[in-house]
């Protein structure tokens, strides 16, 4: 590792960091490599017509793209090596079109498309990967990558995943005219398939930390800051080499495995094809749907348009590399994730823990060829049905034809699953036919030189995972799991002022009905179990008795609990609970205390979490999580919601003396619960209250309240039969004709941002509002002369300690670093909320900055013959290279609240000479 370089970052003083210059490709590629700005790209186009006869034509096209980029799992060292992403796009399209008669038309396409996916890791690379694969240490044959506490990145880390993922599809319809009737209809199959390396046993994972040997005395040296008795902390534990975890995976290729394999029988599978490494899983999903629709003339002024589709979504299935069905679900359907707590969400979910009500979990094959041939990954839906209305009407209102009146509603279905590719990484495999233990500890020092490898695995494929072991994660669909559809709404109105220029105002809103969400059914209950109450006294430096209980006996870092000290201070005094509790982070506290093994000492060769809580037997083992076999539970269900109101105007001038505009205003309001969608797909969800989601019912990301985009082209009135140089010929004709310069001017307002504060609950903490807050503000860059960065609101804010801090035990307010945000006079108008509580403020309150652009570009058409044209063109954009601010730092407990860091956009020229014959 080279020396740091940077003396401006870290503590100034102990610490420093590295900066250097670093070229890649392009930017990230996004979580499933849909930037396509972010790759080298080649593609290959070819399109072919053929006419048979008058009454039938066939129109296909073939498509090939290849596309690469190496910034992908970059190493955080200048000397380390980053890994690449390669995508080969294919589509294959066909349309056959037949007139059957004069008042009879068929129409069918065929579609095929595959897209080869690779995320490669450093070690898998195609320049330096044999050289990153020897840098990993080797332990016991295992190749390992090591995360030391210190400094908290790998050299070398990421993991291969890929997939192709072939879609086929075949559509016919038939229109058929029938007087006032324009009636048509039509059938469409389509078949989706994932061939999916899900990387499987890949190499083992190593955090450095302190696990359940805690560091002592560091924190007894006075005046030592926080931040120092931390930095301290971690260092002893970087140089100690301590371990915190060590994750390895284990896995099945067969539902004929008797035994679970491990990366050296599974990771290079000479069956696999080139490029893929581990398991692979092959997905599929089929899809059918037909409509009938009539586009009705009731009058020669009005046409009434009616319809019904309906779609059924197959419930996908897994199958192995041969061929086998591999199909998992819990052992007697899916309220069987339940487990010990119950089998329903209503008895089972946050209940404060109690006697066990259900048999643990158990993973089965289901599906065809199995004892459970009619369970699914989720039921299936068979009801459909989606109608559709609307309307067109040319009223006489100042003239004929000169205004037209349309609306209508329909529903619309959409794909359940959320994504067949997170389908594939959700639900492909669970515990049981697929074992990847966490192994925390077990209460005595582990360190980089004594790993033992592998890790201990109990049972065989099929078996109970232990209740004991909470080191699993697993993904699943709700019991009630249905499609989710949007609804929507549209009318507008079209008025022709002139000849050629026309006016369009419309009014268009969806609703997302049972939208897919998802959430941890597993996270750390604080507020039914009286754990809440416990640690309030706690924090306020009381000796609560739940901890006395709990902890009786054990020593967690200051003495034996019941001798030396009661729970409360142990807690108190322990380096890795004291800021939990001080901040006011009690679902952290809770989440450690169900599986950490602190104080502990448990069995050699086995994976046992939650020795702490288990240790006195008067707890449940269902005390703080539902199902505490496993340590998250990814469930998936149909509790999102939104709506979306827009006002569109348009207006538009077709070509009039050479020049052309479209300009469009629009005016919307975008809002939804989303908490379990990201641009990757559902994988965690991020509502700040698990039991009241609808709370989080606010703008979404994408909401940009006004929206003004316009082109326009003016065609210079130069050359033979224009305004100038009317009489011109020859080469100086050509010279001076078929000038053209077009214009592109986009006005958007911010996006909303979020103000943070610290977690009270469960996720994105929100603070409360306590006095005058602005909603706008006014970007000033910089903020006083000199300064590097601007800010958002135009003035400095000043940061102050949070006032709850001075209500907090003695010896635990160094660690309450929570701090409040107070205007110029120093009154203070944010605060962070009370443990359990939502802040008051709620969710994207603040529309960040907002953007504007202006492109241009000017060409030039030369004609060379009859058949022959030559066009030059100069694209800008950007062309005042304006830069638009990035969006300010809004967290409360940071010293540069409304600081804004960043800036995007520069002009930028490209040229384009095409040659038309």
């Amino acid at each position: 590792m080279p020396r740091a370089n940077a003396f401006n970052g870290g503590d100034g003083l102990n610490t420093a960091t590295h900066r250097w210059v670093r070229r890649t490709v392009a930017g990230p590629a996004g979580g499933t490599g849909q930037n396509f700005d972010a790759y080298r790209r080649k593609q290959f186009n070819v399109k072919i017509d053929h006419q048979f006869n008058t009454n039938h034509r066939l129109t296909g096209t073939w498509i090939r793209e290849s596309h690469y980029s190496d910034n992908n799992q970059l190493s955080p060292w200048p000397q380390g090596w980053g890994g690449e992403i390669t995508e080969y796009p294919r589509v294959t399209t066909a349309q056959l079109t037949s007139t059957l008669s004069p008042t009879l038309l068929n129409e069918f396409r065929f579609g095929y498309r595959r897209t080869t996916l690779h995320f490669i890791p450093p070690y898998h690379s195609s320049t330096h990967g044999k050289e990153a694969y020897d840098f990993l240490p080797m332990i016991n044959g295992y190749p390992t990558i090591l995360t030391p506490t210190l400094i908290g990145a790998a050299m070398v880390s990421g993991a291969y995943t890929g997939n192709e993922s072939p879609l086929y599809t075949y559509t016919d319809s038939l229109s058929w005219t029938k007087g006032a009737h324009a009636l048509k209809t039509g059938v469409e199959f389509a078949s989706s398939k994932m061939w999916h390396g899900a990387g499987g046993a890949g190499p083992v994972g190593v955090t450095g930390g302190a696990g359940d040997v805690p560091v002592r005395g560091i924190d007894t040296i006075a005046g030592l800051l926080p931040s120092n008795v931390t930095l301290a902390q971690n260092l002893l534990l970087g140089l100690t080499g301590s371990i915190a975890s060590i994750s390895q995976s284990f896995l099945t290729l067969e539902p004929t495995d008797t035994r679970f394999l491990d990366f050296k029988e599974t990771y290079f599978d000479p069956r696999n094809p080139e490029g893929h490494y581990g398991r692979m899983r092959d997905t599929h999903q089929n899809e059918f749907n037909f409509f009938i629709k009539d586009d009705w003339k009731v009058t020669p002024s009005f046409t009434l348009n009616l319809g019904v589709r309906y779609d059924l979504f197959r419930v996908p299935y897994h199958l192995s590399a041969s061929g086998k069905n591999w199909t998992i679900g819990p052992l007697g359907g899916n309220n069987g994730i339940f487990g010990y707590s119950g089998r329903s969400l209503g008895e089972a979910w946050m209940s404060g823990g109690g006697p066990q009500k259900g048999a643990l979990t158990q993973f089965v094959l289901i599906g065809k060829g199995t004892q459970y041939p009619n369970q699914g990954l989720w039921p299936s839906d068979k009801n459909n049905f989606a109608p559709a209305v609307g309307f067109a009407w040319s009223p006489t209102w100042g003239g004929k034809d000169k205004t037209t009146v349309r609306g209508g509603y329909q529903i619309a279905y959409q794909l359940p699953g959320n994504s067949l590719s997170w389908i594939s990484v959700d639900v492909g495999t669970f515990p049981g036919f697929g074992n990847s233990p966490t192994d925390r500890g077990d209460g005595t020092f582990r360190d980089f030189t004594n790993i033992v490898l592998p890790l201990p695995t109990t049972g065989k494929p099929g078996d109970v995972i232990p209740i004991t072991e909470r080191s699993q994660s697993v993904g699943i669909f709700a019991p009630d799991y249905t499609t989710p559809y949007v609804q929507t709404f549209t009318l507008g109105v079209t008025r022709s002022l002139a000849s050629n220029l026309t006016l369009d105002v419309r009014y268009v809103g969806t609703r997302g009905v049972k939208l897919h969400s998802t959430f941890n059914l597993n996270d750390g209950d604080f507020r039914h179990n009286g754990v809440l109450e416990a640690l309030e006294i706690t924090r306020a430096g009381g000796n609560a008795p739940m901890f006395d209980q709990m902890l009786k006996g054990l020593n967690i870092g200051s003495g034996v609990v019941g001798t030396a000290v009661s729970g409360s201070e142990a807690l108190r005094q322990n380096a890795t609970f004291r800021t939990l509790i001080a901040t006011g982070d009690f679902a952290a506290v809770a989440r450690l205390l169900n599986t950490t093994n602190l104080g502990t000492v448990q069995p050699r060769g086995q994976i046992i979490a939650g020795g702490l809580l288990r240790s006195s037997g008067s707890f449940p083992e269902n005390f703080f999580v539902t199902n505490p076999q496993f340590t998250t539970i990814n469930y998936r269900d149909n509790s999102d919601g939104s709506n979306y109101h827009s006002l569109q105007t348009q207006v538009t001038l077709r070509p009039a003396r050479g020049v052309t505009y479209q300009g469009t205003y629009t005016w919307s309001r975008s809002l939804a619960v989303s908490g379990g969608v990201n641009s990757g797909g559902g994988v965690s969800g991020t509502y700040r209250d698990l039991q009241n989601r609808r709370a989080d019912y606010t703008l979404q990301d994408t909401h940009r309240a006004h929206d003004f985009r316009s082109y326009g082209t003016f065609q210079l009135p130069f050359g033979p039969g224009k305004l100038l140089a009317r009489n011109s010929s020859g080469w100086a004709a050509r010279m001076i004709e078929g000038w053209q310069i077009g214009t592109i001017f986009n006005l958007t307002s911010g996006a909303p941002l979020n103000v943070v504060g610290g977690n009270t609950l469960y996720n994105l903490g929100t603070p409360d509002i306590v006095g005058a807050f602005p909603r706008e503000g006014k970007v000033v860059w910089p903020l006083k002369p000199g300064d590097a960065f601007g800010n958002f609101f135009g003035q400095q804010y000043q940061r102050v300690p949070d006032p709850a801090c001075a209500s907090v035990a003695s010896n635990l307010r160094v660690w309450c670093t929570n701090t409040a945000l107070a205007d110029a006079n120093g009154n203070i108008v944010l605060r962070n909320a009370g443990p359990g509580q939502l802040g008051t403020l709620g969710l994207n309150p603040i529309e960040g900055p907002g953007s504007w652009d202006f492109d241009a570009n000017v060409q030039k058409s030369i004609r060379l013959g009859e058949s022959r044209n030559l066009t030059l063109r100069m694209d800008a954009q950007n062309v005042f290279n304006h830069p638009t601010p990035g969006s300010p730092n809004l967290n409360i407990n940071s010293g540069t609240f409304g600081e804004i860091n960043t800036k995007t956009g520069n002009r930028t020229l490209a040229a384009q000479i095409r040659l038309e014959f």
